[in-house]
This record gives C-alpha cells, sequence and structure tokens, in this order.
C-alpha cells in the first residue's frame, strides 16, 4: 500500500483557500516519513477504542484556514507518531532540528546553570571521535547578554578545560577579541583574529566540531543570560524560534572564510541535533560538580545516548575501589519533549539517589554507555576491587564483560570529596 493510497495529496488543486493550506501542511508531513508495516492495524485498534465524537454543527463553518490548518499539523504529527518512523538523513542542522528539542535543550541549560556561571562547550577525545562536553565557569564582570556570550565564547577558544582529560581544538595563544550581537532569533559573532587550529593538520571533522563548540557555546550562554535580560532587549523583544538561535560567525568580519581553513562560515549555523551529526558527548554527568564536598548521600544525574537498550552503568568507587556500580535506565527523551523514555540513537536523561557516601574518602562516580557495537551490560557487585581510578577522573573500565574500552565505551567522570 503506498503512501497515495492513504492520503491523496496529488488531487488537482483546489481554490478554496483553507483545502490548499491544508494540502500543503498534509504533504510536508507526509514527506518526512515512511509507513510502518503494521500501522494500518495499529490505526484501525486505535480508533475502535476510542469513543465516537460528534462535533456540533454551530460553529463548523466559521475556522479560519490557520485554525485548520493547525488542527490538520496536530492529527498528522500525532498519527505519525503512531503509526510512522521517522526517516534520518544526513542533512544539514537547519533543516533537521524539531521544535521540542531544541526548547527542551534551551530548558535544561538554562535549569542546570549555577549561579552567576557561563555554560562553555569543551572537546573530548572518545572512539576515535571529536565529542562536546558542557562545563560551567563562574565569572564576574559585565552582565548583558551580548557580553556575557562574548565572554563565554572567549573562553571556549582559549580557556583550560576543568578535566585535563579534555582535549583542545583551538591553538594556544593571546585571547581574540570577540563580539556579540544576540537578537531572540540570531547571534552574530565574529572573532578577531581568527583563531587557529592546535593541531597541525586540522581534518575537516575537527573544524566542522570546532566551529559547533563555539555555537552551541553561544547559543547554551543566550539562553542563561536572557533569564535575567530586562524587557525590552533585543535578546527577548520575541519567542526563540524553532530550531534555535541561528548563530553567524565571521572573523576578523570576513564571511568568505573558513575555520581553520576547512569549514566554510558563509552561512548561518545552528545547533547540531540530529544524531548523526550531534556532536555532545554520548554520555554525560550533570550533577554533582567536579571537585565537590558531599556527606551523606550521593544524588546526581545526567544525560546519554540511548545505545542498544536505553540504559546507563553507573559506578561509584571510593580511594580507587568500586563500592557499587548499577544499570540505570534512561528516561525523559529529548526528542519527546520529556514525556517517554528514548528510543535507539535519541538522548535521554538518567538519575541516582540516596546512594551511601556517608564514610570520608575520594570518591569517582562514572557513567559508561556502550559504542554501537559494545555487548550489553553485565554490571560487577561491589566486590570488584581496586578499579583504575587515579587522579581526578577513572582510567578505563569495561562496560561489559570481555569489552574493549578503547573502543567500547563513552563515558564520563566526577570526582568529589566525603569527610
Amino acid at each position: 500500500m503506498s503512501r497515495d493510497d492513504v492520503v491523496r495529496l496529488d488531487d488537482p488543486p483546489d481554490d478554496e483557500p483553507t483545502a490548499s493550506l491544508l494540502r500543503e501542511v498534509l504533504r510536508r508531513q507526509a514527506d518526512a516519513v515512511q509507513p510502518s508495516p503494521d500501522g494500518l492495524r495499529r490505526i484501525r485498534a486505535e480508533i475502535a477504542h476510542r469513543p465516537r465524537r460528534v462535533l456540533p454543527m454551530r460553529g463548523r463553518g466559521h475556522l479560519t484556514p490557520l485554525v485548520a490548518a493547525a488542527a490538520a499539523a496536530v492529527v498528522v504529527a500525532a498519527g505519525a507518531t503512531f503509526a510512522v518512523r521517522t526517516v534520518t538523513h544526513r542533512v544539514p542542522s537547519t533543516v533537521s532540528v524539531t521544535t521540542t528539542s531544541d526548547q527542551l535543550v534551551d530548558q535544561h541549560e538554562v535549569a542546570e546553570a549555577p549561579a552567576a556561571s557561563l555554560p562553555v562547550y569543551v572537546a573530548a577525545r572518545e572512539n576515535g571521535e571529536v565529542v562536546l562536553f558542557r562545563e560551567f565557569r563562574r565569572v564576574g564582570g559585565p552582565t548583558g547578554v551580548d557580553d556575557r556570550v562574548a565572554q563565554a565564547v572567549e573562553l571556549a577558544i582559549t580557556g583550560t578545560p576543568q578535566d585535563p582529560g579534555r582535549a583542545q581544538l583551538f591553538a594556544p595563544g593571546p585571547a581574540p577579541r570577540v563580539t556579540a550581537r544576540v537578537t531572540a532569533g540570531r547571534i552574530d559573532l565574529d572573532i578577531s583574529p581568527a583563531p587557529l587550529a592546535r593541531s597541525p593538520e586540522p581534518t575537516w571533522e575537527e573544524a566542522r566540531v570546532a566551529a559547533q563548540q563555539l555555537v552551541w557555546t553561544a547559543t547554551a550562554t543566550a539562553a542563561v543570560a536572557a533569564q535575567s535580560a530586562p524587557p525590552g532587549s533585543p535578546a527577548v523583544e520575541s519567542s526563540v524560534p524553532p530550531g534555535g538561535r541561528r548563530v553567524r560567525i565571521t572573523l576578523g568580519e570576513r564571511s568568505d572564510v573558513a575555520l581553520f581553513g576547512r569549514y566554510p562560515l558563509d552561512r548561518d549555523l545552528r545547533r547540531e541535533v540530529d544524531p548523526s551529526l550531534d556532536p555532545r558527548a554520548k554520555a554525560w554527568i550533570i550533577d554533582p560538580a567536579e571537585n565537590a564536598r558531599l556527606h551523606g548521600q550521593l544524588d546526581a544525574d545526567g544525560d546519554a545516548v540511548a545505545i542498544g537498550t536505553a540504559s546507563v552503568l553507573v559506578r561509584l568507587s571510593r580511594d580507587g575501589v568500586v563500592v557499587r556500580e548499577e544499570p540505570v535506565p534512561l528516561v525523559a527523551s529529548e526528542v519527546s519533549g520529556g514525556r517517554r523514555p528514548p528510543l535507539a540513537g535519541q538522548r535521554g536523561t538518567w538519575r541516582i539517589q540516596g546512594w551511601d557516601v556517608s564514610r570520608p574518602g575520594r570518591y569517582a562516580l562514572v557513567v559508561y554507555a556502550p559504542a554501537a557495537d559494545a555487548p550489553p551490560a553485565e554490571p560487577a557487585t561491589a566486590t570488584l576491587g581496586p578499579s583504575t581510578v587515579s587522579g581526578p577522573g577513572p582510567g578505563p573500565a569495561p562496560y561489559a564483560a570481555g569489552a574493549d574500552p578503547a573502543d567500547a565505551l563513552w563515558w564520563d567522570a566526577r570526582s568529589f570529596t566525603v569527610g
């Protein structure tokens, strides 16, 4: 059964404006999905269980084209979620972003940012890929949105990551002058002079992730700083559009250049959230912060990509000895706006509560997610003995029996002290 057998979108044009608008909405929705093999059966079963509802005749003819189109979009979107699966393509970020995902990203940035701090993204190398982690930096000085964004971007370029295991994509050197202009819809960044790559021969992928490092830092800081912007500020004069703020980066006020001589900057950029392009690390710890001082019990949370199963392995060590290790489910997927667990390839959140940290010592909390071909998790017990924890973070440790940590793990770590 073809898609056209279900929804006819190729009928002759209709001069009635509402019908034309509905046809266009339906066509766009249908083009983005492909039918599930058992979709028709599931739809029929769903209809059979729903009570029959009849709209009153009064007012039926007074729906405006805009309201009718919105209603059609909701119906089509609900049907798509129920009976079809989205087709994922490796496409530019300007067309592959969902409203709910971006709104949730902004909400998380605002909710997780400590007071008087800026979210700054830093790079790391895991499993042969360059990925981004977020750190929060406490700062002083100007409090305007433009100044805060410029300050955060400068820290992304020149700052030393809090975790010494992170990588730096930008070459050390004099701090560039960064200027920013932030509105509800876009961020204009100029960096002068153009930053250089730390690698003597940067790859295109390194340049792409470096550009995304600037984009994610700028948009995250804009979302946080806009919360305290005065009414009428350009950053809050209207709602942030679907897909988030666009970012235009110029180097020395020129847009006809490429970052590291590799990645062109002649177009507006957006945060990449498509699974095939998302630069964020596959496993994160959000709380507790690095080098925190805790006592009594540990509450921790973070997010990760569902790879294989929608779960992560969380390990707690004290003075180098594993004291607790459990698989923890992922919930509240980003693409659903936090309403359901993540499907394979989607990002969700994890949380632990009430883990005992009453004994004094130096603790390390590690979260592991398997790489694509890793075997399923087989959690160890507290009798594992000494782990490979050393310094501020842990060394490699197997996610499952026989797993090679060099190519079967995504992980993040935090160290904290009790006592």
